[in-house]
């Protein structure tokens, strides 16, 4: 069987402290009829019934007030995080900016005659990796960290040479 009540009140705490609670997700019509049962059926004394009501409230404001202080911190962690991504890329871009100059200037310093030869020659593409190869060895690198450091030295490449290195 199923029966519907409602109940009014002028206190204005009360309906304060009702919209809160729904606001942050609670289900009232749960949480009457929980407290209504435990009354009718002996376990709930309604002198007692206050004072854990108060302490209650209290103890969800503390953590309210937790949930608070925890979204605060995490969003600084989140800054500091991105912060130190940021100072860490700065600094490997500048441990990384005499192979780059290598690259582009040395090992590369004919890319654009090899592009525009267009295999008349050499293949671009593989006359490219081999050199890449070459690179990667002489630096103890992997074929794709060297790979990454073409792409920073010439990065108008990018789309043309990506899926193709």
């Amino acid at each position: 069987m199923r029966a519907v009540f409602s109940f009014g009140t002028n206190d204005e705490r009360l309906i304060q402290a009702i919209h809160q609670f729904k606001s942050n997700g609670g289900n009232l019509s749960k949480l009457i009829c929980k407290l209504l049962e435990n009354y009718f059926n002996g376990e709930i004394q309604l002198n007692n019934f206050n004072k854990e009501l108060i302490k209650v409230r209290e103890l969800y404001n503390e953590l309210l007030e937790y949930k608070q202080k925890f979204d605060e911190w995490e969003l600084k962690i989140l800054e500091l995080e991105e912060k130190l991504k940021e100072k860490q890329e700065k600094q490997q871009l500048e441990e990384q900016l005499p192979l780059i100059r290598k690259l582009r200037e040395v090992v590369f310093d004919d890319i654009e005659e090899l592009l525009e030869s267009n295999g008349r020659v050499v293949n671009p593409e593989h006359a490219i990796k081999t050199r890449l190869s070459v690179f990667a060895t002489e630096h103890n690198l992997s074929y794709p960290e060297a790979r990454d450091l073409f792409f920073k030295a010439f990065p108008e490449l990018n789309g043309r040479l990506e899926g193709v290195l």
